[in-house]
C-alpha cells in the first residue's frame, strides 16, 4: 500500500474531507500521522528486521597535545630529538588518509623540514620518509614533555629506531575497534564476522583492547559497534538488526510502499485515522482506530516470538497467547 493510498483510507476511516487536513499539499497532514503511525509502531516493536554489510575503516580521534618524539640522523632534513604535536586542532573520528594529510602539514610547519607521512592502503600503517634521501637513522618515541600525552601506539603501535631514509609502523592501537552502525539502528539481532557469530559482552571491557586478532566479540553504545580483539583486515562483516525506517515525504514519495511489512500496512492507516479523531475531538474514531492500530502491533509481536526457532525440537517454548476480547 503507498503512502497515498495510506492516507486516503485514513480520511475515509476518520469520515472526513482531506481539504480539511491540507496545509501545502494534498492529505500531507495525513501523510504526517501515516509517518508517526509507522514511527510509533516501530518504537513499540523494537524495530523491523533488517540486513546490511558493514566496512572497517580505520579512523583516528586527536588532541592538541597528542606528540611524538621524532630524530632524522644526518642530511638536509636532519632533526635533533623533538617532540611533534600530531594536530593543532582536535578531530574525531579521522579517516586515515585525512590524518596523514594533518601529519603532513606539522611536519612542514613544526619541523621544517622535507619529509612524507603516508598510508597504506594495503597494510594498514603509516609509514615517514625522508624526501632528501639521506637520512641514516630515523627515530619515533614518546614525546619528553609531560604535559603531552604519548600517541605512538596510535600512530606506528611500536618504538625505536630503523636505519634509512624510511620508517614504518605496523597497525595502529585500537584504530578499527569502532564501527559506525547504520543511522536507522535500533538493536541488533546477531553480527557475524567471516561467517562466525560475534558475541555480545559489557562495553567497559573494551575501553582497551590492546591487541588485534580476529574479532570474537562486540558492545554497542550510541549506535557504534566495537569489536574485539580489533580487525587487521577487512572481512565479510554481517549483521542483522532492528530498524527505524526513513519517513516517506508527501507528494514526494506518495507512490512509495509503506516500509512495514505488507500485512501490516494498515497499522499506521488507523494510527493516522485515530490522530484525525483526536485532532477533531471525535472521540469515538479515536477510541475505536487506536485500539486497531495496537492490536496489529501486538499481532506483530506475537507472530514475531512464535516464529522464532527452537533449539531442541523436544523442547517447545509456550507460545504468546492473545488476551481474550474483554480483558
Amino acid at each position: 500500500m503507498t503512502l497515498s493510498q495510506q492516507a486516503t483510507y485514513a480520511e475515509r476511516f476518520a469520515r472526513t474531507d482531506s481539504a480539511a487536513l491540507t496545509s501545502s499539499s494534498t492529505s500531507d497532514i495525513t501523510k504526517g500521522y501515516i509517518n508517526d503511525g509507522v514511527r510509533m509502531f516501530c518504537t513499540r516493536t523494537g524495530g523491523i528486521p533488517k540486513e546490511d554489510y558493514l566496512t572497517v575503516a580505520p579512523l583516528f580521534d586527536v588532541r592538541s597535545n597528542f606528540a611524538v618524539r621524532i630524530t632524522i640522523t644526518s642530511g638536509a632534513n636532519a632533526v635533533a630529538a623533538t617532540d611533534f604535536v600530531i594536530s593543532t586542532a582536535s578531530h574525531t573520528d579521522l579517516s586515515a588518509a585525512s590524518m596523514a594529510a594533518y601529519l603532513n602539514t606539522q611536519i612542514s610547519n613544526t619541523l621544517g623540514v622535507s619529509c612524507t607521512m603516508s598510508w597504506n592502503t594495503a597494510s594498514w600503517v603509516f609509514s615517514f620518509r625522508d624526501n632528501a634521501s639521506a637520512a641514516t637513522y630515523i627515530e619515533f618515541a614518546a614525546p619528553s614533555n609531560p604535559s603531552y600525552v604519548n600517541y605512538m601506539n596510535f600512530l606506528f603501535n611500536k618504538t625505536g629506531t630503523q636505519s634509512g631514509v624510511y620508517y614504518e609502523g605496523i597497525l595502529p592501537m585500537d584504530c578499527t575497534a569502532e564501527i559506525a552502525l547504520p543511522t536507522d539502528f535500533i538493536s541488533m539481532e546477531f553480527l557475524q564476522w567471516d561467517q562466525y557469530k560475534l558475541e555480545p559482552a559489557p562495553y567497559d571491557l573494551f575501553l582497551t583492547n590492546g591487541s588485534p586478532g580476529t574479532p570474537r566479540w562486540y558492545s554497542i553504545k550510541n549506535r557504534r559497534l566495537r569489536l574485539a580483539p580489533y580487525p587487521m583486515e577487512q572481512e565479510m562483516l554481517y549483521i542483522r538488526y532492528k530498524h527505524m525506517p526513513a519517513d516517506l515525504t508527501a507528494g514526494t514519495d506518495d507512490s512509495t510502499n509503506c516500509p512495514l511489512p505488507t500485512e501490516y500496512h494498515l497499522a499506521p492507516v488507523h494510527y493516522a485515522a485515530a490522530m484525525i479523531g483526536l485532532q477533531n475531538e471525535d472521540d469515538e474514531i479515536y477510541k475505536k482506530h487506536f485500539g486497531l492500530f495496537l492490536d496489529m502491533l501486538m499481532q506483530y509481536k506475537i507472530n514475531e516470538a512464535n516464529t522464532t526457532p527452537t533449539l531442541f525440537p523436544g523442547v517447545t517454548p509456550e507460545p504468546i497467547q492473545r488476551a481474550p476480547d474483554g480483558i
